[in-house]
């Protein structure tokens, strides 16, 4: 997939980049400043570019990209309805996600099966990211309650975790995943990992 050009001023040239976006290390806009993605997308690898430019964000101002209009409503879905999933709660961890437009499949030729829209994800204003204490046991917490949605969490975090850590946590785990909000997401997230944390002191004394 190429993601189109990417223009880096440097003094008093600009050089185009013309690569696969997925493949491209973007660690090589760093003293640029942070920089603004925009693109038209293949729709199949939507969720891949959206997790690399959250994986990459503090390079990133914002991310503006055409999508089905069904991945921009989970994107920006509450709690407690179908379309709210792992895309919902991680965008709007670390991001303010925002539908710009709708765009009709009408005004394409061929016709797609599909409607679309412009979303904008503005990595500036993900404030609720400060409050997360690792990145990586949030996503995995996040990743593995949805995977089996239909399950409450006792079921699905036993996966990972022992009786015993879960007995100590003061979170109600009879909830499905879809009825946590973000914040929530995070605080189930904060306070495993502390008592894990806790767990490994413990069996160091």
């Amino acid at each position: 997939m190429r993601f189109g050009a990417e223009e880096l001023v440097r003094e008093d040239r600009i050089e185009i980049i013309h690569q696969d976006f997925l493949k491209l290390d973007l660690k090589m806009f760093e003293g640029f400043g942070k920089v603004r993605l925009i693109g038209n997308i293949p729709y199949s690898i939507t969720s891949s570019i959206i997790f690399k430019a959250i994986e990459n964000r503090n390079l990133i101002k914002d991310l503006t990209i055409m999508v089905q209009l069904e991945v921009a409503m989970r994107i920006v879905s509450n709690p407690g309805v179908k379309d709210y999933s792992i895309l919902s709660v991680l965008c709007q961890a670390y991001s303010k996600p925002e539908i710009l437009f709708r765009v009709s499949r009408n005004v394409f030729y061929p016709k797609p099966k599909v409607s679309s829209a412009v979303i904008r994800l503005d990595f500036e204003k993900g404030e609720l990211s400060e409050k997360i204490i690792d990145d990586a046991f949030f996503k995995k917490i996040v990743k593995t309650a949805f995977n089996k949605r239909r399950k409450i969490l006792k079921n699905t975090l036993a996966e990972l975790f022992d009786e015993e850590t879960l007995s100590r946590l003061n979170f109600d785990l009879s909830l499905r995943p879809e009825q946590l909000s973000v914040e929530e997401f995070i605080e189930l997230s904060n306070m495993l990992y502390e008592i894990l944390e806790e767990k490994n002191k413990e069996g160091g004394r």
